[in-house]
């Protein structure tokens, strides 16, 4: 480990992995570790500034692949895309999508999987799932979005439906949760540029 901060998720991930840990790493401090990783996800989504910076270009991705099937046409006749991303960038965006009943420090090799369903009358969904790198299972998570106050969590009632979403939300209503947290022209111009 070249840097201290790497700790914070580096032994939580080993821990998770059954890998053997420093003889210095006791349960206390990896306990303390743990509580490290959480916190600096919490802040590093404190708002929908940070967390547009934190997750936003993922999340224009990936919302864009959805959208972008939802047409109907063979215009991109791709049935899967697959992202990487490690533990920290997990539980970034789980926090960011306010996305509850989760661990708060992901396990190594856990994922969020975006799939897009439609029903028989042509109307597309979005499904989140939880796979939590231990074993086999796919845990369904129910999208939330703020009501009034950016920092409490309130069920987003979907568009056309009458109860609160489960497990599959509306294309459209997915677009609204997700529309806080999507780049703006301005943060765009800030991206860095290669050099020539």
């Amino acid at each position: 480990m070249k840097r201290p901060s790497n700790g914070r998720f580096m032994y939580p991930s080993q821990s998770s992995t059954e890998l053997p840990l420093p003889e210095w790493c006791s349960r206390d401090c990896l306990k303390n570790l743990y509580g490290l990783a959480a916190l600096h996800t919490e802040i590093s989504v404190l708002n929908n500034d940070l967390a547009r910076m934190a997750v936003g270009p993922t999340l224009e991705i990936i919302s864009l692949r959805l959208a972008d099937t939802n047409t109907g046409t063979t215009v991109n006749p791709t049935k899967i895309f697959l992202y990487g991303a490690r533990d920290s960038n997990v539980a970034l965006m789980t926090k960011a999508l306010k996305l509850k009943d989760l661990p708060e420090v992901p396990d190594y090799s856990s994922a969020l999987i975006f799939e897009r369903l439609r029903n028989k009358k042509g109307k597309a969904f979005v499904r989140v799932l939880y796979y939590t790198g231990r074993s086999d299972q796919l845990i369904p998570v129910q999208l939330k979005k703020p009501k009034h106050n950016p920092l409490t969590n309130a069920a987003l009632k979907c568009i056309n439906c009458l109860t609160y979403c489960d497990n599959e939300c509306p294309l459209e209503s997915f677009v609204k949760i997700v529309e806080p947290l999507m780049p703006k022209p301005e943060d765009k111009e800030c991206i860095a540029k290669k050099p020539k």
